[in-house]
């Protein structure tokens, strides 16, 4: 980044902001701890970080599978008793598992359970459908058969 800011010195004075999506929520965090650590040891100009911006960062597998859960509990998609079921089953810690490549392991509670939310979340019993209708949240909930969810209704 100096050899950037050499080539480019009109940046040095400007606000930094770094930004990214997908696996930038490994990489981003990690060049803002090198460059604030940089600035904390180097002499030359200081990077003047401002902020970061995380599209739809891939974090850890396991979390990011159970964040849809979060996500549904606050859309009120899912009940509280089903919710807070899932977060005491579904043990998110996953720590060496940055990769969506990897297969996650998980019980057979937790298996079921997040299936009975995907149901829930989704009003239908059909759960080949719910997963094509992900991130249709906006949609009026419909009657709970896979006929009507597949008109529309």
């Amino acid at each position: 980044m100096q050899k950037w800011y050499e080539k480019y010195p009109v940046f040095k004075s400007k606000d930094l902001y770094l930004a990214g999506s997908s696996f930038a929520g490994h990489f981003v965090p990690n060049l803002a701890n090198a460059l604030l650590d940089d600035n904390k040891q180097s002499k030359q100009s200081k990077f003047n970080i401002k902020g970061l911006v995380l599209g739809n960062p891939m974090l850890r597998k396991k979390l990011d599978d159970i964040a849809k859960i979060d996500f549904f509990f606050s859309r009120e998609m899912i009940n509280s008793s089903l919710y807070n079921e899932i977060k005491q089953e579904c043990n998110a810690i996953d720590e060496n598992n940055y990769f969506s490549s990897i297969k996650t392991t998980w019980s057979a509670k937790c298996k079921n359970l997040v299936f009975e939310a995907n149901l829930a979340a989704f009003k239908t019993d059909a759960h080949n459908y719910s997963p094509q209708k992900l991130f249709d949240v906006f949609r009026p909930p419909c009657a709970e058969t896979e006929q009507d969810l597949n008109l529309g209704k």
